[in-house]
């Protein structure tokens, strides 16, 4: 049943983890240890992911979140909220995706990092990116119909 609820399904053995460990490796990640827990909730739209990574302990709080924003910046279809985490609310109907970072304590010569991400998995995930896609392949810009903010806040 997934009206008003949420669960966990296929943890740590879900389908999709060869392609993103393959996707990681590509990105210049490679021989990453990937653990998914997959959470489906009752949304009509929308996946929110939640990943944590080890870094050194001298990048604290406020330099993660600076990388973010460098890393991101000039990204037309990605934000960074400054007062908040992503919310899906916030990305639902839009081509947009919404990422951030908390850092934990510093412990035994790492920080752990949790990492999050929202998307809309209709716009974001399968038409927009088909038409983002082609707006690059026609020469054109890549931000061509898809700019709404969507209707949130």
């Amino acid at each position: 049943m997934r009206a008003n609820n949420l669960r966990t399904y296929k943890p740590l053995e879900h389908q999709h983890i060869p392609e993103i460990a393959r996707a990681l490796a590509d990105a210049g990640a490679p021989g990453v240890t990937l653990r998914f827990v997959p959470v489906s909730a009752p949304l009509a739209r929308g996946i929110f992911a939640t990943c944590f990574a080890h870094v050194d302990p001298a990048l604290d709080a406020r330099a993660i979140d600076e990388l973010f924003r460098a890393r991101y910046a000039g990204e037309p279809f990605v934000r960074v909220p400054a007062r908040r985490l992503p919310e899906v609310v916030a990305v639902k109907g839009t081509n947009y995706a919404e990422v951030a970072a908390v850092a934990g304590d510093a412990e035994g010569g790492k920080r752990v990092v949790a990492c999050f991400a929202a998307t809309d998995n209709l716009v974001k995930g399968g038409a927009g990116q088909a038409i983002q896609s082609m707006n690059l392949m026609l020469g054109l810009d890549e931000r061509l119909t898809l700019e709404d903010p969507g209707g949130w806040p």
